[in-house]
């Protein structure tokens, strides 16, 4: 699957998944995703853990 990198107005870059893979991997916005790189030029995304919805970062 492809999908568009975008960037909010922080400078963080997100992608949207498909809501049918969403479901099936049961991803939810605002989980935290480990990217391996397959060193073959594809990436490998692992869910890692959910945000705190709480939790504010300082800057």
């Amino acid at each position: 699957m492809q999908v568009k990198l975008e960037e909010n107005e922080d400078g963080e870059i997100f992608f949207r998944i498909p809501s049918i893979y969403e479901q099936e991997l049961q991803w939810e916005e605002g989980d935290l995703i480990e990217w391996i790189d397959n060193k073959n030029g594809s990436w490998t995304l692992q869910k890692i853990s959910s945000l705190d919805k709480n939790f504010k970062s300082e800057t």
